[in-house]
């Protein structure tokens, strides 16, 4: 498959802006896994102010021709309980990413997402290694894992 790591834009998340634009994805049925779904608008924005307020935790939102078509949360895990189950060191990035629902069917479409994820936080971010801590359940995204090279 050819990749192009320019075929989507990353850019820091303005909750005013992105919000309204992403709350509903959390009510579809592929949305369970963030436990989000249900929560006001209001909610929403309060959990991503404070979230961007931090010093550990960063939210991006990935573009592609001007429209939003993920959200991307990353954190230090070196500041997270994830650091309870792994040597957690420094350059680590914990990472998490929701996909818009799709207009039309793309055959790969998400991997591709996946794909430029990654290149955005090893290149731009400064990564290390990235962790991924997907629900058991969700083995969709766990497959999606296998094929981006993470190990379970």
């Amino acid at each position: 498959m050819n990749w192009n790591p320019g075929t989507f834009e990353i850019r820091e998340l303005v909750p005013a802006l992105d919000v309204p634009v992403f709350h509903p994805w959390f009510d579809l049925p592929y949305a369970h896994y963030w436990d989000m779904a249900g929560m006001t608008r209001d909610a929403v924005m309060t959990f991503y102010n404070a979230q961007q307020a931090s010093a550990h935790e960063w939210a991006w939102v990935g573009t592609q021709q001007g429209r939003i078509c993920f959200l991307l949360e990353c954190y230090d895990p070196q500041h997270h309980d994830i650091a309870r189950h792994y040597e957690a060191k420094p350059g680590d990035i914990g990472m998490h990413f929701f996909v818009a629902p799709a207009t039309n069917a793309q055959r790969g479409y998400t991997l591709d997402v996946m794909r430029h994820v990654m290149h955005f936080l090893f290149h731009d971010v400064g990564a290390r290694r990235v962790v991924v801590e997907p629900d058991l359940r969700n083995e969709k995204v766990r497959a999606l894992n296998c094929k981006a090279g993470f190990d379970e």
